[in-house]
C-alpha cells in the first residue's frame, strides 16, 4: 500500500491491489466495494470504510469432493498504517519474519500459518493478538514483548518452542492461552491482572501465577 499512497489518497493498480473485498454479516456473506466511485483510488472517507483485511484458505466443491484452495501467503505488512479505519487484521498464511502494526489502529491481529522459525509481533495497539504457526513449522521463538496493549494473547508454538516473549506492560494482560512449549517452566508472577490461563499440551514442571 505504502507505494501508491499519495497525500491522503491510496492508488489501487488493478491487478495488485482488489476495489473489493467480501465480508461477513448477519444474512451471510456479501462482496463489497470499497473504491465506490471506481477511480482508481481511496479517498479518505472510502479508507474509513475498510475496516477488516484478511485472507482465508477456501474450500470448494469438486466432482464431490472438498478441495482446498490456500490463501495468498503475506511476507510483510507495510503500508498497512494507510488504512486508518482498520478494525481486524486476519491472515491464514505469513512467512515473514516481523509483523509490524506500529501505527496500525487495528484492536484484533491474528497471524496464522507462520512458515518462518520466529516471528516478532509488534501491535501496541492491538487488544487480542493471536498467533499460530503452520503445522509443519518448527517455530523456535515467539516475541510479542510489544504487543503492550493486548488483555488476551493466544501464541501456539510447537514442542520446539523455547522461547517465548510476553508484552513488557505487565499490566493489560487478562486471558493468557498457550499450547506446545518446550520449556520446563513459566513465571508470571509479575502479571498481576491475569484472570484466565489456559495451557495445551505443555511439558512445563513448574507455573507461577
Amino acid at each position: 500500500v505504502a507505494d501508491w499512497y499519495k497525500g491522503k489518497y491510496i492508488h489501487i493498480p488493478g491487478r495488485v491491489w482488489p476495489c473489493g473485498g467480501k465480508e461477513s454479516t448477519e444474512k451471510g456473506i456479501k462482496k463489497v466495494t470499497y473504491d465506490t466511485n471506481k477511480d482508481g483510488w481511496l479517498d479518505p472517507v472510502e479508507i474509513e470504510n475498510v475496516n477488516s483485511l484478511s485472507t482465508k484458505d477456501t474450500y470448494k466443491k469438486k466432482k464431490g469432493k472438498q478441495v482446498l484452495t490456500k490463501a495468498p501467503t503475506i511476507s510483510s505488512f507495510k503500508g498497512v498504517e494507510f488504512l486508518t479505519g482498520l478494525d481486524i487484521v486476519s491472515v491464514d498464511r505469513f512467512s515473514g519474519k516481523k509483523a509490524d502494526f506500529s501505527n496500525c489502529p487495528a484492536y484484533m491481529v491474528n497471524i496464522k500459518g507462520v512458515t518462518s522459525k520466529q516471528i516478532t509481533v509488534i501491535a501496541p495497539n492491538a487488544e487480542m493478538v493471536y498467533v499460530q504457526p503452520e503445522v509443519d513449522t518448527k517455530i523456535t521463538k515467539i516475541d510479542l514483548s510489544k504487543c503492550n496493549n493486548a488483555y488476551e494473547i493466544l501464541a501456539y508454538g510447537n514442542k520446539g518452542t523455547k522461547t517465548l516473549k510476553l508484552p513488557k506492560n505487565k499490566e493489560n494482560l487478562r486471558v493468557l492461552s498457550l499450547s506446545e512449549y518446550g520449556f520446563k517452566s513459566l513465571d508470571l508472577n509479575s502479571y498481576t491482572n491475569l484472570q484466565q490461563l489456559y495451557l495445551y499440551e505443555c511439558d512445563m514442571k513448574s507455573v507461577k501465577v
